[in-house]
């Protein structure tokens, strides 16, 4: 069966950009707790389809086929180190404040390993 997220939310806003997309800004309406957060933080920088409805979702309600996505979407790898780091920093740290200068080093020790490579 496919990961499903579903919880109560409504559509803040609607935009449409440039490129003749769409942009939603949703809230979910309930604190979410334990699993529900780790299920729905499991789909950052995922692609894949976005239902609405108001009512609940039934299965046979989601697509089969998988989600058409234009490149431009799909986060470079550069903010996917960015995104990876921050996670990292802040499984083993209370204060998030220190992030960009604790960022600087580390990206300053992965460059110096690379350059202690060249020959």
């Amino acid at each position: 069966m496919k990961k499903l997220f579903q919880a109560p939310a409504f559509i803040k806003g609607i935009s449409t950009l440039s490129d003749r997309t769409m942009k939603l800004t949703c809230y979910i309406s309930k604190e979410l707790v334990g699993e529900e957060k780790a299920k729905l933080f499991d789909f950052e920088a995922e692609e894949g389809w976005l239902l609405f409805s108001p009512n609940p979702i039934k299965i046979e309600d989601v697509p089969l086929e998988d989600a058409e996505v234009k490149d431009g979407f799909k986060k470079s790898l550069s903010q996917r180190l960015y995104n990876t780091m921050f996670v990292y920093y802040k499984q083993n740290n209370s204060d998030l404040s220190g992030f960009n200068k604790w960022r600087e080093d580390a990206m300053e020790k992965i460059i110096q390993q690379f350059k202690d490579k060249l020959i």
